[in-house]
């Protein structure tokens, strides 16, 4: 079976403005039933769709583990090169600011799903890490089996999917093994064996076997693949020129190393010299104090040890 590869702006778009797909997927990952999902397309803006981050948002009803059911909104990012971490931020800002994130009186609960081409680089064997909150009481860390509303208006539960260590994983799970049809290299169409792939997800592979009939979908991936090559080479080019600065500042910061140190040295020898006029000195007016006792002419004492005649006066 053919389908076309989801690491493609277009076609991920494509699948998930399919409500059910876009349910079974979400639902997977979370490990909780969607029941309901809000596909919300104005976050499809040039703003944010720059090829290199893909952002997608739904206003959900989940079903939670206790069999209560809860109003979320969720944030999905699809990033296929490596991003500043200021920009996630900016968007979290967005959503946290935005009056339209609320039911009723009450802002929603956040829950951001971030699906990366590229290593965490600590974290690189892990495919799939979740970020879970937990309230807990101090003193005891009692973990307490409640949700307020404040503290979920004011944090997020997270889930970061790492594609190429999908990818190095032998024994997969059932979500592991959908997410694994993600193909990171310029691939626009993927052979599968559709019998190995989990029956809950064909709707999925459907989905993305129609989206190759599709040619303005086929023309959007072609582009893609242009923009995608000329953000590799920028990304490359500013590399390049950070790793020249970087070595360019480390020189001139062990230059500058150098003339501290050298002025270190001078200030310790000026310091030397300044305690040793101070010892001459000292030692000058002992012989002024004995001079004057002896009762030698004060001028004579000035000629003799080159002191003030101030300086003679108070010994």
């Amino acid at each position: 079976m053919l389908i076309a590869n989801p690491i493609y702006d277009v076609t991920f778009k494509y699948l998930m403005q399919h409500n059910h797909a876009a349910k079974l997927l979400i639902s997977a990952i979370l490990e909780m039933p969607v029941l309901e999902l809000e596909f919300k397309p104005q976050e499809f803006s040039t703003k944010v769709h720059d090829f290199s981050v893909y952002r997608v948002d739904f206003k959900a009803k989940i079903q939670t583990h206790d069999g209560n059911t809860m109003m979320a909104l969720i944030e999905l990012q699809k990033i296929k090169l490596h991003s500043s971490t200021f920009r996630f931020r900016k968007y979290l800002g967005e959503q946290y600011s935005s009056e339209e994130n609320m039911e009723g009186n009450n802002p929603l609960p956040l829950i951001t799903i971030y699906i990366l081409g590229h290593y965490l680089t600590k974290l690189k064997k892990i495919p799939i890490i979740k970020v879970k909150r937990q309230y807990l009481a101090h003193g005891t860390n009692e973990v307490l089996e409640v949700k307020e509303p404040f503290i979920e208006a004011l944090t997020h539960d997270c889930i970061i999917i790492q594609l190429p260590a999908l990818k190095r994983k032998k024994e997969k799970t059932k979500l592991e093994k959908i997410l694994s049809i993600f193909e990171l290299s310029r691939i626009h169409s993927i052979e599968i064996e559709d019998d190995k792939y989990p029956q809950d997800f064909k709707e999925i592979l459907k989905i993305l076997g129609n989206a190759l009939l599709d040619q303005k979908t086929k023309k959007t991936m072609e582009i893609e693949d242009e923009i995608l090559v000329e953000l590799k080479l920028r990304e490359e080019r500013r590399l390049r020129l950070e790793r020249q600065w970087q070595a360019k500042l480390s020189l001139k910061e062990k230059e500058l190393e150098e003339k501290d140190k050298e002025l270190e040295e001078k200030d310790k020898e000026l310091e030397e010299k300044n305690k040793q006029l101070e010892e001459n000195k000292h030692k000058l007016k002992e012989t002024a104090k004995m001079l004057k006792e002896l009762g030698v002419d004060i001028s004579i004492i000035i000629q003799k040890t080159g002191l003030t005649e101030e300086e003679v006066r108070s010994v």
